[in-house]
């Protein structure tokens, strides 16, 4: 079984590192479904970090519930609805991988508090780190998106940005922050 997993999570590694596409992903409901839970979890392990657990579930519940209706959404318009188990496989499983490159940096800047954002390098360093994390989670998806849909990179940015601002949008008009 470890076996498996390691496998898995290296295919996703690999889309990661743009060599494999989504089309390389086994068309499998299970796998779909299984990437999908695993990333649910990971992203409300993510939240839970600054949230409360309950706020952190049905946020990263919304992202997966985003994510399928994005995803097919878009496969639909563009006449490719027969890809859409794996291209969802793709995001979540390198979704995955990704929040658990990003986990020790949370945790780290977790442990250094805020107060210590204007004077620690450390935090700062972190970051940056969060920031060239993000722009190679947008990369993952572009290519994840330029692969599924037969478009350019350029279109693929442009989705993965959409696709990101939804969810920032959605989160933000059903959790706004609070005012000190």
């Amino acid at each position: 079984m470890f076996e498996s997993i390691k496998l898995l999570f290296l295919a996703f590694f690999e889309i990661c590192k743009f060599k494999r596409r989504p089309q390389d992903i086994p068309q499998s409901i299970n796998l779909m479904s299984l990437s999908v839970f695993v990333y649910l979890l990971i992203a409300t392990l993510l939240l839970v970090l600054t949230e409360t657990p309950g706020r952190s579930f049905v946020s990263a519940l919304i992202e997966i519930l985003i994510l399928l209706l994005f995803t097919v959404g878009l496969l639909a318009l563009s006449g490719k609805t027969g890809r859409w188990i794996q291209t969802i496989t793709a995001m979540s499983g390198t979704g995955v991988v990704l929040s658990l490159i990003a986990f020790p940096v949370y945790l780290l800047m977790g442990m250094l508090g805020t107060a210590s954002a204007d004077t620690n390098p450390v935090y700062t360093v972190a970051v940056m780190v969060l920031a060239a994390l993000a722009l190679w989670n947008i990369a993952v998806m572009a290519h994840i998106f330029k692969e599924a849909l037969e478009v350019g990179m350029f279109t693929g940015v442009m989705l993965a940005i959409s696709y990101i601002w939804i969810i920032l949008t959605v989160s933000t008009a059903l959790f706004p922050t609070e005012s000190v």
